[in-house]
């Protein structure tokens, strides 16, 4: 088969438009075994029309041999389907210059014989090089996205609008414990801790109402065996070329040892905070409870130097030997009520409750004569209690003196105080017929430091507080009832204590 030159008397203006608008133009008729190359299809590959002569032995010289083959295929099936499969294929060509130029071959049989052969054939070549440039780009890019995505150090997911996974990584599957194909069969929604879900939520419809491109949030998912599990949560979207949103990419990286050691620094600031207040607390005890026997001492000793007979010196130092003994025990008591916890679980031992009040009567005896107060008692429910005994006498010392300090002024002082057992473990209530308090003006603060409902002389403010210090400091709680004019009770749960 020969292409002629001049191939002017075969132009049409469909032909000119094809040459022109879409690329090389060529026409083959296969009774003459005559053909056409236009000049632009042939500078399509950097030649002139006098460079590369039209024949078939140059076309196949330009065309990529493996290329050829599947066009030869191509053609084939063409002529056998008699036009039905058409002869559409891209085809690699060899410029001049030794690059490559990606061409869409596009043909079709116009005029056929009776016995059914092909008599001629047109079509045109487009070059698509930029367009297989802009592919090969993207599948490189696809390449890389799904290898930096596939095994990323973070978790990686594609979310749909209404928040089903669409596409998951390796980690993210690790770290919510879930396999990929069960993972993709929930939602966000279904994993989110629902205290977290209405932010989340949120945040991501003002992405999709175009009030910001993405948003950040620390969150809580629930990982697959119940656990919490800390998240950083970094969610953006991806539109079409009309703004309209496509779906979520979301980056997740896992946090929980951070919000742990967080957790762990907010509580250690607490219990520093609440040691330091302690520590001030103990400094305002410690100069309450020392300033009598101090000044008791100054008085002494001034005493003692303006005295000049032997027995009266005598008898002022046996009282300075008294005063002395008395803070030596003050202080100790006083160290005592800074042990923390731990070592008061050290010493524990079991007491029983009637020592304990004997104890206090003897030390208050002078004024339970005096006011002639009356003590009833019952110990016969929970005769014993396992409690650490300095801190035990002082709550009953604390808790009887001053229901004989605030006694009505009506009626002698009762006291009742009784034991039992509750689910949470031992209570005492303590209860009184004195003045009574208001709770409803002083009850916040009943148990604060330095705070007073009465006017008494010797009111400092001191004694619940300690009180509610030393309960709490063993496991316990303390409460009060209490109506003006009528009495008090306080109740003492030794919490799990027996």
């Amino acid at each position: 088969m020969t292409f002629p030159k001049d191939h002017n008397s075969n132009y049409s203006i469909y032909q000119v438009l094809l040459d022109k608008a879409l690329a090389g133009y060529w026409d083959r008729n296969f009774k003459t075994d005559t053909g056409y190359l236009s000049p632009t299809f042939k500078s399509m590959f950097g030649y002139t029309d006098e460079d590369l002569p039209t024949s078939i032995e140059n076309w196949h010289k330009i065309i990529f041999p493996d290329d050829l083959e599947l066009l030869n295929k191509n053609f084939e099936d063409h002529i056998k389907s008699h036009g039905k499969v058409p002869q559409r294929i891209e085809v690699r060509y060899k410029h001049k210059d030794g690059s490559t130029v990606w061409v869409l071959a596009v043909g079709q049989v116009v005029e056929w014989a009776e016995d059914g052969s092909p008599i001629r054939m047109v079509g045109c070549h487009i070059d698509i090089s930029k367009q297989k440039k802009i592919e090969e780009d993207l599948k490189i890019s696809e390449r890389q996205f799904k290898g930096a995505f596939e095994y990323s150090s973070i978790g990686m997911a594609l979310v749909s609008l209404e928040g089903r996974w669409l596409k998951v990584n390796k980690k993210i599957c690790s770290l919510l414990g879930y396999p990929k194909e069960e993972l993709l069969n929930l939602t966000f929604q279904d994993l989110t801790h629902p205290d977290d879900l209405d932010l989340d939520l949120g945040l991501l419809y003002e992405v999709l109402d175009g009030h910001r491109e993405h948003y950040e949030i620390e969150k809580r998912y629930f990982h697959k065996n119940g656990e919490i599990i800390w998240v950083q949560l970094n969610v953006s979207i991806i539109t079409d070329n009309e703004n309209r949103p496509l779906h979520f990419v979301s980056q997740i990286q896992d946090i929980t040892k951070r919000k742990q050691s967080e957790a762990n620094l907010i509580a250690l600031t607490e219990k520093l905070t609440a040691r330091n207040k302690k520590l001030g607390d103990f400094a305002h005890i410690a100069s309450h409870n020392l300033r009598a026997p101090v000044s008791n001492l100054t008085t002494l000793v001034n005493m003692y130097n303006q005295l000049d007979e032997a027995e009266d010196r005598e008898v002022v130092y046996k009282n300075f030997q008294r005063v002395v003994k008395h803070l030596s025990s003050t202080l100790n008591d006083l160290i005592d009520s800074l042990k923390i916890q731990e070592n008061l679980e050290q010493t524990r031992e079991k007491i029983a409750f009637e020592s304990v009040l004997s104890k206090t009567k003897e030390i208050l005896v002078a004024q339970i004569v005096e006011t002639e107060t009356v003590i009833e008692s019952n110990f016969a429910e929970a005769p014993t209690l396992l409690y650490h005994r300095p801190y035990l006498e002082s709550i009953f010392l604390n808790l009887i003196s001053n229901a004989i300090k605030y006694r009505s002024s009506d009626r002698n002082p009762i006291i009742k105080i009784e034991t039992g057992i509750a689910a949470e473990g031992v209570f005492m209530k303590i209860s009184d017929n004195g003045l009574g308090i208001n709770l409803k003006s002083h009850g916040h603060k009943i148990f604060g430091l330095h705070k007073t409902f009465h006017r008494h002389k010797e009111a400092k403010g001191v004694g619940l507080f300690m009180t509610r210090a030393q309960v709490e400091a063993m496991g316990g709680a303390i409460s009060v009832e209490s109506t003006e004019g009528v009495g008090t009770s306080f109740m003492i749960n030794f919490s799990g204590l027996k």
